[in-house]
């Protein structure tokens, strides 16, 4: 491509904060000129990048300066060569693998040698440097790392390495299709990781001398303020540095792919960037009041450990209006030399005047109004659903019909279905779900056991996201939801004190799966499963929050809190009998596809749920409601855009297992065992998407006719035979609401009860009778007898009033909810 491409305006960038400038800064530029021709960055024809013109230009130190203010001026110093050795190393490494001679091999080879002068343990004797990235690096680092701890040191050389690989990876599918460009999600993904903030954000830290505490460090508030930081920055460069972009060739650019994807033009590209940065600087000033205070009181840190994230959190927001500043200078690295247009932050001065500075232009007002103004509960009627892509295929696991029987017992069991007043079900909603077709399609190669226990794991997790919905987030209630995930996590705690006992059905169910899921584990594949569910419990809080504030989600943070929310990541672990080795599973390819699957099976559910969500439930928490509002736009549109989104997707994956999973299997020198395990791991992925897909098409659960129909069960024996239910129904559900329960495992209740009289005129004073004669251990608690209500006679005597009485002398167990 050339620079005959169409221009465009740049939009008025958001920044809520102002620009400031280190006093140190002259010094700092003398310094790193003189450090740059140390090292053989400038004056040398060897490995040349820049001339000294080109490098006053640039002004890497006015660059540091204007990203740290108030960093000291040693500090300063180091910081500056710090950046011109980064933008160093891109520009060499783009010059000598990118532009025309896209030799991966090579270049990997490159990266390795760079990473090892970056040792954690600064004992450990470095290779002899030969160029002058080496040469800057070894400085650099001595001058860094001592300061640091060593969690610092790995994260810091962690960083990098992402940095470095996903621009190998770029490079590698540059090399494959130079016209491929990636859809919105993956592109965001991995720009985060090759812009290189992730270790400007280490920096950070090293420029107050002071680091985030370890124990908050990958928690959600400090890492979504980390993602942020690392977005806006990056996406906004996307924009500036756009026409550099499209002159060298290049087709990593968030433009591009907006144009692309959207079918639309240059400017319109443009301001859906900019929108995206916006709305990721509302999200990081949300994360930053709303979020973050809770988190250091939950951990319980002291004035001293709070003052180091507080100036940390300041720090970003200094580095992010900074970088805006440098960035938009005429003259610099990306705004041509006599560029009438003048900085972002250029603007009236004096009192009244900081709304006209900081950006907040109609457009960002407009986009801050949006994200609250939505009224629940509105009627949106029947969407009619787009064609989906869809090039996989599932089986039908032949154990459904077993699944299905005895998953509906179990549920029975549990008190899922049935009790009035505690049960969020009835048959006919349990039939609705279908859980166990769920697990048939997308489990078809499971065995028996196995897969009757993922039927058990699904039913359990269909309840519980119904009793969350309904329970807490419908009704707004805050402290209720974050007990009842609270006592969830309790009762599977790895701690060795004593068990909290379950009150309710999600929490007889949890405890029934634990205790068999976990059984065979060793304690840290136990201790992965519970950080799985933790991970699904936070998710659901982080959804409580925005629903009490009536806040739509930003369209990032909603994508990757999407995952876990829909729990994608246990339910692929619930049918996974042999695991990769962790560095293949963590690799970028393996990491990528999981990612594109869950959004798949995500997105699709947002489509097919989108009236029963909006009209019964009243959450803000689907793609298509924020697709209408982020963008301004109606639902079929909204519609077509999240379809669009889905087939990107999956066209992702098909990219993935075609073009860098061989490519994969030979860096690792896989044997044929471990590559077995890879592709088992892509059959499951697809299978969890074709199925998915085929389960949500064929329900009646999000169907008007059943989502509108009130499920809650009118008569204590629900059952299809309501008055002539046996005696093991019976017993199971008056113990799921407390009463004792006789027999033992190897004992079953059903069979310690006598037999009890059946039949449509059978009185509840016989039924109360034949159980009175059952004798009952002693307890602390009331007698049972005692605590019921008188019961009416007479054989005329119907369910309804039985449950009516029930439900009534049971009032009192209820405050478990």
């Amino acid at each position: 491509m050339t620079s005959s491409q169409p221009t465009f305006e740049l939009p008025d960038f958001y920044m809520p904060w102002p620009a400031r400038v280190n006093p140190n800064v002259q010094g700092a530029r003398i310094h790193c000129k003189e450090w740059a021709y140390r090292m053989g960055i400038l004056g040398s024809d060897e490995d040349a990048v820049w001339d000294e013109k080109t490098f006053d230009a640039m002004d890497f130190a006015g660059f540091a300066a204007a990203t740290h203010p108030d960093a000291p001026a040693l500090e300063l110093d180091l910081l500056s060569d710090w950046y011109v050795w980064g933008w160093f190393a891109d520009d060499y490494f783009a010059k000598t693998f990118e532009v025309g001679n896209q030799d991966v091999r090579q270049a990997k080879s490159y990266i390795d040698r760079v990473m090892s002068f970056m040792a954690t343990d600064l004992s450990t004797p470095l290779p002899e440097p030969k160029n002058p990235t080496e040469r800057a690096l070894i400085d650099l680092w001595f001058r860094s790392a001592p300061t640091m701890s060593q969690q610092w040191r790995q994260r810091f050389v962690e960083h990098y390495r992402t940095l470095s690989y996903t621009a190998l990876r770029e490079l590698f599918n540059q090399d494959k299709n130079q016209e491929r460009i990636i859809d919105p999600v993956e592109y965001v993904m991995l720009r985060r990781q090759v812009s290189g903030m992730f270790w400007s954000a280490d920096l950070v830290e090293h420029s107050l001398a002071a680091e985030i505490p370890a124990e908050i460090y990958n928690k959600r508030p400090i890492r979504v303020l980390k993602d942020i930081f690392c977005d806006s920055v990056a996406l906004r460069n996307d924009i500036i540095s756009y026409q550099k972009d499209i002159d060298e060739g290049r087709s990593n650019n968030c433009v591009m792919v907006a144009e692309h994807f959207f079918n639309t033009e240059i400017q319109d590209a443009v301001n859906f960037v900019n929108d995206l940065v916006t709305s990721r600087l509302f999200q990081f000033e949300h994360t930053m009041t709303v979020e973050l205070p809770p988190l250091l009181d939950e951990y319980g840190l002291d004035s001293e450990a709070r003052y180091r994230v507080f100036r940390y959190v300041k720090a970003l927001q200094d580095w992010m209006a900074g970088d805006l500043e440098w960035e938009t200078r005429p003259g610099g690295r990306y705004i041509p030399a006599g560029s009438k247009k003048e900085s972002p932050l250029a603007g009236p001065k004096g009192l009244g005047t900081a709304a006209a500075r900081i950006g907040l232009s109609p457009a960002a007002m407009g986009l801050r109004v949006r994200t609250y103004n939505y009224i629940p509960f509105q009627t949106v009627g029947e969407i009619p659903l787009p064609e989906f892509y869809m090039p996989f295929s599932t089986g039908l696991n032949p154990h459904l019909e077993e699944g299905r029987r005895t998953s509906k017992e179990w549920a029975y069991e549990m008190g899922m279905i049935g009790i009035p007043g505690i049960s969020f079900w009835d048959e006919q909603r349990f039939d609705a779900i279908d859980a166990a077709l769920t697990c048939a399609l997308v489990y078809p190669k499971a065995a028996k056991t196995v897969y009757e226990l993922a039927t058990k794991g699904m039913v359990w997790g269909f309840y519980l996201d119904c009793v969350f919905d309904g329970r807490y987030l419908a009704t707004r209630d805050i402290v209720g939801g974050r007990v009842f995930l609270a006592r969830l996590l309790a009762l599977i705690s790895s701690d060795s004190g004593p068990m909290l006992m379950p009150t309710n059905p999600s929490e007889r169910g949890l405890v029934y799966l634990w205790q068999r899921m976990t059984s065979c584990l060793s304690a840290e594949d136990k201790e992965e499963m519970r950080g799985l569910l933790v991970k699904i419990f936070e998710s659901w809080a982080w959804q409580l929050d925005h629903q009490a504030q009536n806040r739509i989600p930003d369209p990032i943070d909603y994508v990757e809190t999407r995952i876990k929310t829909f729990g994608f990541d246990f339910l692929m672990l619930l049918n996974q009998s042999e695991k990769m080795p962790p560095e293949l599973y963590d690799s970028q390819p393996v990491q990528s596809m999981h990612k594109a699957g869950a959004n798949v099976s995500s997105l699709v559910n947002d489509i097919v749920s989108y009236q029963k969500e909006m009209e019964s439930e009243g959450i803000l928490f689907n793609s298509v409601l924020i697709t209408q509002h982020f963008l301004d736009c109606d639902v079929a549109k909204a519609v077509e855009i999240v379809n669009n989104l889905i087939t990107a997707r999956v066209r992702e994956f098909e990219h993935i297992v075609a073009t860098e999973l061989p490519a994969l299997c030979e860096d690792f020198d896989l044997d044929t065992r471990a590559r077995e395990q890879l592709f088992e791991y892509v059959e499951q992925l697809q299978f969890m998407m074709s199925g998915m897909l085929k389960w949500h098409l064929g329900g009646s659960y999000y169907k008007e006719p059943e989502f509108k129909r009130d499920p809650s069960p009118r008569n204590l024996f629900n059952a299809p035979t309501a008055l002539g239910c046996s005696a093991a129904r019976i017993t199971s559900l008056l113990s799921s609401v407390g009463i004792p329960q006789l027999g033992t495992e190897a004992e079953p209740v059903a069979e310690t009860l006598p037999s009890l009289p059946t039949g449509l005129g059978t009185s509840a004073m016989q039924i109360a009778a034949s159980l009175a004669e059952t004798p009952q251990p002693e307890t602390e608690a009331e007698p049972v007898a005692e605590s019921l209500p008188s019961l009416p006679t007479g054989l005329g005597t119907s369910a309804m009033q039985i449950s009516s009485m029930l439900e009534t002398g049971l009032t009192h167990k209820r405050h478990l909810w």
